[in-house]
């Protein structure tokens, strides 16, 4: 199955957008229930370990205005969603390569 054809890149984009949007979710659960000091440390963990494009929200957090914000993480997002979608693609031409190897002998 060429790059092409594969549902495989489409699907960890998709994956990739949705994770920053479960995140923030879970961020704004946190917030309103007042549980900074039980899961701070460990939602900090795995928001850098899975949304790395998360630090440029750190980056305007002090700029005015909320515009700033949401295009801080809109760029983090779309950032995402590409990184994902070629990490799929990647994946695909690798699997290819061995598949035609391992055809060849």
């Amino acid at each position: 199955m060429s790059a092409r054809t594969s549902k495989l890149p489409g699907t960890l984009a998709i994956i990739g957008v949705a994770v920053p949007f479960v995140l923030e979710a879970t961020w704004r659960w946190v917030e309103a229930h007042g549980l900074w000091a039980t899961y701070y440390p460990s939602l900090l963990t795995v928001t850098l370990v899975l949304w790395p494009g998360n630090i440029l929200g750190f980056v305007v957090e002090d700029f005015p205005g909320v515009a700033w914000s949401l295009i801080a993480w809109l760029i983090g997002v779309a950032s995402k969603g590409l990184l994902y979608y070629w990490l799929g693609r990647g994946i695909v031409a690798l699997r290819g390569q061995v598949r035609r190897r391992a055809e060849q002998g």
